[in-house]
């Protein structure tokens, strides 16, 4: 009876949560939407990056605060890479600086280990929120758009997960101060 059972299983259920693992079921999702497009920059010459959370359900503590260290180190490299300020996230008295404020509203936690492990199992990965770009000294708004990166379970245990999204995250930052 037992062996029955283990044979059953090997052959209905096995293969089906195999292909789970691997196949997954829904499509990753990124989306972006300008709202605020960008005029010019050429006026600043320092920036500063600030991130917050807002309204947030956090069931990983850790992940968060990895993720807003990470994301910020990221946004700040990619905007060193451009050239276009003399200084990041110091501020200059005096001079015009750019404000780069990325508010997080939707935050789901998953490890690359995570899902590496356990697939579809590791659950969704979110990463959402605003992009806004501003005049530091008067708020003046320079740019916006929002962002939300969602991980598909189509690929399995190669899908999204959190580091992905920061990546694509940093990269919204630089397309938005590109849009003209």
């Amino acid at each position: 009876m037992l062996q029955d059972l283990v044979i059953a299983f090997k052959k209905r259920v096995l293969p089906f949560v195999l292909l789970l693992f691997v196949a997954g079921c829904t499509q990753p999702v990124s989306q972006f939407k300008l709202i605020h497009k960008v005029t010019t920059l050429n006026e600043y010459q320092h920036a500063v990056v600030t991130i917050d959370g807002e309204g947030l359900e956090i069931t990983t503590q850790d992940g968060y605060s990895k993720t807003i260290e990470i994301l910020h180190e990221k946004i700040s490299k990619t905007l060193e890479k451009t050239g276009r300020f003399q200084t990041i996230n110091e501020d200059v008295d005096g001079a015009s600086q750019l404000e780069v404020n990325v508010l997080i509203t939707e935050f789901r936690y998953v490890s690359g280990v995570k899902r590496g492990l356990m697939a579809v199992g590791a659950g969704e990965a979110v990463l959402g929120g605003i992009i806004k770009l501003s005049e530091k000294t008067d708020g003046r708004s320079v740019g916006e758009m929002s962002f939300l990166e969602k991980s598909g379970d189509d690929k399995g245990a190669f899908s999204d997960y959190t580091g992905k999204q920061i990546n694509k995250v940093a990269k919204h930052v630089i397309a938005l101060m590109t849009t003209k």
